[in-house]
């Protein structure tokens, strides 16, 4: 896969009046840019979607965990979460475009799936909280336990998103 197009798309993000002042945003959009460049010239001006999809996943998150430190993880996590939704499909349809048929119908399985399994592990632990530190459980199911759910979730910390129908019988 020729990266000319992919960081040329991403660097044009930068750029972008709705992101202007967002130190976080550009940086992250700039590393992500970077991090193509970089592991492609490592292969001669190209690169496989392993690492292009490893680029995708990592790099933002590290950038705003670098950038916001110590900050309240929901920050983190949403400011993740807006810049990513503006890389994911230039990446995505760079794999699919390189001849990745299928790769976005891939993740939407994908995800799907690990939400059922995540919700499943997060019930899990809710009922572990419940039978061992009620406290602990009331503060998860009222939302003020971020880190608990972002563990399972990864990049989601909002436990009545996470858990979607599945929440209201934790609240009962």
């Amino acid at each position: 896969l020729d990266v000319t197009s992919v960081t040329s798309k991403i660097t044009s993000k930068i750029n972008d009046p709705k992101i202007a002042g967002n130190k976080a945003a550009q940086t992250a959009m700039s590393n992500v840019a970077d991090e193509i460049s970089t592991w492609s010239a490592k292969n001669g001006g190209i690169i496989d979607a392993e690492a292009l999809y490893s680029i995708r996943k990592n790099s933002v998150n590290s950038t705003i965990d670098q950038l916001l430190g110590n900050a309240d993880p929901k920050v983190k996590a949403k400011a993740a979460a807006g810049i990513l939704e503006q890389i994911k499909p230039i990446i995505d349809d760079a794999i699919e475009t390189a001849g990745g048929t299928g790769w976005k119908a891939y993740l939407d399985t994908h995800a799907q799936g690990m939400k059922i399994i995540n919700q499943q592990k997060l019930g899990a632990k809710a009922l572990e909280l419940l039978n061992t530190s009620p406290k602990s459980f009331l503060k998860l199911v009222y939302g003020n336990d971020p880190k608990t759910v972002r563990k399972i979730f990864e990049s989601e910390f909002d436990i009545a998103k996470a858990m979607g129908d599945k929440y209201k019988p934790l609240t009962a």
